[in-house]
């Protein structure tokens, strides 16, 4: 069995999944212009044992104006991901830089879960 789950992380503030349009408009103002870090805990588990791993990425976010984050909190894309946006979505224009992996700013490392896979003896 393999599972994750994705935080970000502003500052020493946690940014989960918002609760409602509003919080999502909040954590968006909160990243604008700003960096954050993404923090991806994965663990697999077979007869043999568990293996777990936590991956960091930067990204840097560009100036956003509260129009262009009202008319994407709208879309309802951001509403069950971490800091209210999605890396492979229209949160993609709000992106200036990634540093590491993109795919754990989705919200899987595939580079960290085939680590993992190989360690359990799947591939």
């Amino acid at each position: 069995m393999l599972a994750a789950d994705t935080v970000v992380i502003l500052g020493s503030r946690i940014l989960n999944k918002p609760r409602d349009r509003a919080e999502a408009i909040t954590m968006l103002k909160s990243l604008s212009g700003r960096t954050h870090k993404v923090a991806t805990g994965m663990t697999i588990c077979w007869d043999g044992g568990v293996a777990t791993n936590v991956d960091y990425t930067s990204v840097r976010f560009r100036r956003m104006d509260e129009g262009e984050i009202v008319r994407y909190v709208k879309t309802g894309e951001p509403m069950d991901k971490a800091g209210a946006y999605h890396v492979e979505g229209g949160g993609a224009c709000f992106i200036e830089s990634i540093e590491g992996s993109p795919s754990n700013v989705a919200g899987l490392s595939v580079t960290t879960a085939r680590r993992l896979l190989k360690r359990a003896g799947v591939l």
